[in-house]
């Protein structure tokens, strides 16, 4: 709204959603006990908690994980200094890996 290229402050927003959606679908999964997982065909407001809380779990991980975004956060936001790259400068064929 500003004209200017959206900033950091976008990770803010979604870190916050995702996590608070995560944490209201699995209270809804345990208020309603075994009937949210188990129910029949046809049930659309179970199968709507279920799609619910599948989504919730995806919603941290697609459009970059919380933790990155809480990195980013830090970096860019608090300007604190950015996480040390061990790595830099080496070809990735080259790393260590487990």
């Amino acid at each position: 709204m500003r004209g200017a290229r959206p900033g950091p402050e976008g990770a803010v927003n979604k870190v916050f959603n995702a996590e608070f959606n995560q944490r209201k679908s699995t209270f809804a999964i345990n208020a309603n006990g075994m009937s949210a997982v188990a129910c029949m065909p046809g049930n659309t407001a179970a199968e709507a908690r279920a799609q619910t809380f599948l989504r919730a779990r995806a919603a941290t991980i697609e459009g970059g994980t919380s933790e990155v975004l809480r990195s980013q956060m830090a970096e860019r936001i608090l300007g604190l200094p950015r996480d040390l790259d061990v790595d830099k400068g080496i070809s990735w064929t080259q790393t260590k890996r487990n």
